[in-house]
């Protein structure tokens, strides 16, 4: 790797050269640093223009794309349980944060944020599900991400919380990680078209709006007002959600963007991780 990172600077100057085969060569040289050089720009204090960080990061994306492809594996049946497996369930998340990100800004991982959160949550002794949610949602920290919405990166999670933007699902699976951390009682609820937060509380279950400000509903009251509720909503309402459906529906968004941009070779990838989900469902079978 040493030898690499020497020649690093002398490949990004070829960056823009228009030349068939000098394009491949340095597309074949940059394949060897697994889809990420953050690290190696940031320590050779190399400081590329926006220009050059897209070209290089559309460079390095095919790489990420094989890196993410042989990290993942075909999950546990924890998952199939929406208190199963919190590691292992943050491990895919943490996957699917990396390979979308761009391989050249350097940044914290998305874990080591989502402690930072938590950890200075703590000191405010927020201890609680809502006024959790409230310090996270209703202000500037973390708001809704109306303008881009269907944005592959709403699916990054370290990109959500550096950024403060996300949709519905992200901005709720911070919560809930963070919640997670500080054994605070906080689980998905996968109600069709919005994704929400799932508690349980003395009087009964609510739901939380992590995308309209951490507004919270009491569930038998949101049944009590949709008479006509159809049944998969009910459902969603009434039990947490499971961790490989929170984890499907990542996978979903990301399927739905890239079909949206044309990006087949994505979304050939997104299919292959969700068959592997599919794989644990029929095996519980």
């Amino acid at each position: 790797m040493r030898e690499e990172t020497t020649t690093l600077p002398y490949l990004l100057r070829l960056l823009d050269d228009e030349q068939p085969d000098v394009r491949r060569e340095v597309f074949a040289q940059l394949a060897n640093f697994g889809g990420d050089l953050s690290d190696q720009v940031a320590g050779l204090g190399i400081d590329l223009s926006i220009a050059d960080r897209e070209v290089l990061s559309g460079l390095l994306q095919p790489a990420r794309r094989e890196a993410l492809r042989e990290a993942w594996f075909t999950p546990t049946r924890a998952l199939l349980d929406p208190d199963g497996d919190w590691d292992l369930f943050e491990a895919f998340l943490r996957m699917i944060s990396d390979y979308l990100h761009d391989g050249v800004t350097l940044r914290p991982s998305m874990s080591d944020l989502l402690d930072d959160l938590a950890d200075e949550s703590a000191e405010l002794e927020l201890n609680d599900p809502i006024p959790l949610a409230s310090w996270l949602f209703d202000g500037e920290r973390l708001q809704a991400n109306k303008k881009n919405y269907y944005s592959p990166r709403n699916s990054d999670l370290a990109a959500v919380i550096e950024r403060g933007v996300g949709n519905p699902l992200s901005l709720s699976l911070i919560l809930i990680l963070i919640a997670q951390r500080r054994k605070i009682p906080v689980y998905g609820c996968n109600y069709p078209g919005h994704f929400l937060c799932w508690t349980d509380t003395s009087s009964g279950p609510l739901v939380i709006d992590p995308y309209n400000k951490a507004r919270t509903l009491a569930v038998k009251q949101i049944i009590a007002n949709n008479p006509g509720i159809s049944t998969t909503s009910r459902d969603a309402l009434s039990a947490p959600a499971r961790q490989i459906d929170m984890l499907r529906r990542v996978l979903s968004n990301l399927a739905h963007a890239y079909t949206k941009s044309d990006s087949d070779d994505d979304l050939v990838l997104i299919k292959e991780l969700t068959d592997s989900l599919d794989e644990v469902e029929l095996a519980a079978l």
